[in-house]
Parts: C-alpha cells; structure tokens; sequence
C-alpha cells in the first residue's frame, strides 16, 4: 500500500470515527509538526498548546472534514496559521499595532540540524552557518521545507499560503544568496593559500 492509499484510509477512517484513526495521526505527524512549530515561534508551550487544539479540532470536527490531497501539508499548514494567530493575538494583547509581518516570525535552524553539518570541516560548517543566518526567515522556512520535510514545491506553496511562483522566486532568492555567500568563501581560502 502506497502512503497515499495508506493517508486516504487514515482519514476515512477518522472521518467515520475510529479512534485508532486520530493515534495513528498523532503518532505519525506530530513530531514533525512539533519541530516545525518551534521553528517559527520557538515556544515550546504555544506550539503543544495549538497542536492539542489541532487534533482536538480534527476529532471533533471529523465528519465535517473535506478530503486532504496529502495529510502532512495540511497539518503543517493548519499548525503555521493557527501558530501565527495565537502570536497575532498576544501582539494585540501587549497593545503592538499593526500587521503581523513574516519577518518576526524568528524561524531558526535547530541545534540537531547544526549538529549534522558538523561531520565537515569546522571552518566550512561555520561558514555554512553563517550563510543559512543571513537568509530572511521567508527563505529559511521554504529551505527546511523543501530539504528538511521533503516536501512537494506544491505542499510548500500550500504550507505557506504563495503562490507557485512566488514560492520559486524565494527559493531562487534563497539560492542565490547561498552561492553568493560561499563565492565569497571561496575566494578567500584561495587568497589565503
């Protein structure tokens, strides 16, 4: 069974009410989803608050539920909106006017993930460090989307609410700023040999 044939019968099933349905979704999804939420907010309590209230609102609202091309996207999807709300909301509740711009959502590469680059040489992990800081936030998620989550350009442009094109221009954007960066580095060991 593919994993699509496998996430329609998880959702039918949820859908028809089988409990076994929403673990089966906890216990596949909800790491990730985790790590994500940190990623945009880094508040532990905020981002198991919104996912207890994601799959509460998944058991409760099951029969009215639409089919989902993929389950995965349309969590992380729910979970980044429901994440920038809960921020949008304690913005107004500390008297902050405005919109809630994706620059402030502070999205960080983690610890684990610096951890794995660490296996190069230490002077290139820093530089590669320094590269992925100097990306806009934007840049950074649509990167830990693509390559960290694996997912689709479509699942990213649905997680992210943008456009295809738009999600290719930040990802091109983000590319070029990388090479650009390592360019650079480039020149400078050669200049230093």
């Amino acid at each position: 069974m593919n994993s699509s044939d496998r996430e329609d019968k998880i959702w039918k099933a949820l859908k028809e009410g089988k409990s076994e349905a929403i673990t089966e979704l906890i216990r596949t999804y909800h790491s990730d989803l985790y790590f994500f939420g940190i990623k945009i907010c880094n508040n532990k309590e905020l981002v198991e608050d919104c996912l207890q209230e994601i799959w509460i609102d998944l058991w409760e609202k099951r029969k009215k539920l639409s089919k989902v091309s993929a389950i995965k996207p349309y969590l992380l999807k729910t979970l980044r909106r429901r994440v920038i709300r809960k921020l949008q909301y304690q913005e107004k509740k500390n008297h902050w006017i405005g919109n809630f711009p994706d620059e402030t959502l502070g999205f960080v590469f983690s610890v684990e993930e610096k951890i794995i680059a660490q296996q190069s040489q230490e002077v290139i992990q820093q530089k590669i460090t320094n590269v992925l800081d100097k990306l806009s936030n934007r840049q950074k998620e649509v990167i830990y989307l693509r390559f960290y989550q694996e997912l689709s350009y479509d699942e990213i442009c649905e997680v992210m609410e943008l456009k295809r094109q738009s999600m290719h221009n930040l990802l091109q954007e983000a590319f070029r700023s990388i090479k650009k960066q390592i360019l650079i580095f480039s020149l400078l060991i050669i200049s230093l040999l």
